[in-house]
């Protein structure tokens, strides 16, 4: 929209965010920090990233929040990224797994045998 990311309507996010498209996006722009899984969300606003964590609690019962992760010299604007808590690790784990190749699975804090 005009050049900017936006998240698409609830009722189109609820039919896309499927746990291969998860499995996709954390592989892509994910990584395990300390405490939990951060998604490099930057381009998108705080209201689409609440959106996306809304979703989360509600198709998967997945707990998230954004987090800010500075501020952009381009756009000036606060940039956010998703955060998934460490408590729903094992729930994100067992959902996106299947579709994670081996050498991503450090991305949701575990290792490949």
């Amino acid at each position: 929209e005009n050049k900017v990311k936006v998240v698409p309507k609830k009722e189109l996010l609820e039919i896309y965010l499927t746990p291969l498209a998860l499995a996709v996006w954390i592989s892509d722009d994910g990584g395990a920090c300390s405490t939990g899984v951060k998604i490099a969300t930057n381009c998108f606003s705080e209201n689409d990233i609440l959106l996306v964590c809304e979703v989360l609690k509600e198709q998967y019962g997945i707990v998230s929040k954004p987090n800010k992760s500075g501020f952009s010299k381009k756009t000036f604007k606060q940039q956010y990224c998703l955060y998934i808590h460490k408590q729903s690790l094992p729930i994100l784990q067992a959902l996106v797994k299947p579709f994670m190749v081996n050498s991503m699975l450090k991305k949701i804090h575990l290792i490949f045998p």
